[in-house]
């Protein structure tokens, strides 16, 4: 069950204070909850009698879906036609989340196995706010700029590396966004994104473009640009003991059909 409760209320006519409460679930993934799941983590590691084991990852079938209940307050206003002003903060508190422990030492010739599995020994709490200004200079073009802080602790059995979750939490965002209609069939957007550093991974300023045309209300063609600052650069940490996949530069093109 994934419920979720909204309020509005409206002090003014160009004020808006809301609320929500929410709860959502994440069912553990092909890898964590089947037993088949058994692959190397990484370089052996000293054990029992001086040995060496290769860790090694193996599923769990009695793990539980993770939990979160979140809890929103969010407060707008519009103090002209064309500037609008966006504060909202959150507090999120996490349950039964997926870690992972050694569970044993099997001996083996030239090198025996360590054995890591996911169990739910977790839970987390995560706060902060985001604020968004948007300007209107006219009726075709559109900005903003919003900055997002969070804040993540996790508690747990140590052996589960509770600092890993905290570590892969981005402190800081920031995003600059343009948005101009040449006509009603032109327009164009770009973004312009920094990310905050994590674990081993550094922070990255990045640039996305969207040239979009209409030649009706139901067809839509794009041409996008993602990614355009760097040739590529790494967005998360590695996890399972493999390196961290790089998200390269790309250009792609959409054609939309509505009906």
């Amino acid at each position: 069950m994934q419920p979720s409760a909204r309020l509005v209320f409206k002090p003014a006519e160009n004020q808006t204070v809301w609320a929500a409460v929410s709860r959502a679930v994440r069912t553990p993934s092909e890898g964590e909850g089947k037993a088949f799941a058994n692959f190397s983590l990484g370089a052996p590691t000293a054990g029992p009698g001086g040995g060496l084991y290769v860790p090694t990852f193996v599923g769990n079938t009695e793990l539980d879906s993770e939990n979160l209940l979140a809890y929103e307050l969010g407060y707008r206003i519009q103090p002209s036609h064309h500037v609008s002003v966006d504060v909202a903060a959150y507090y999120n508190d996490y349950s039964d989340l997926v870690g992972r422990r050694p569970t044993r030492f099997v001996p083996g010739t030239p090198v025996g196995s360590l054995s890591i599995q996911p169990f739910n020994t977790l839970t987390a709490e995560s706060y902060g706010g985001e604020t968004v200004l948007t300007v209107a200079p006219s009726d075709s073009w559109r900005l903003s700029a919003g900055y997002s802080l969070l804040m993540l602790q996790a508690h747990g059995d140590p052996d589960s590396d509770a600092e890993a979750l905290e570590r892969n939490a981005p402190l800081q965002q920031f995003v600059l966004r343009s948005s101009y209609n040449f006509s009603q069939h032109f327009s164009f957007d770009a973004q312009l994104r920094y990310v905050d550093r994590i674990h081993d991974v550094p922070s990255y300023l990045t640039a996305d473009i969207r040239l979009t045309y209409r030649p009706t209300d139901r067809w839509e063609l794009s041409i996008v640009g993602q990614n355009l600052l760097e040739a590529q650069h790494p967005e998360q940490a590695s996890t399972l003991g493999h390196p961290s996949v790089e998200v390269p530069r790309g250009v792609y093109g959409r054609i939309s059909w509505r009906f």
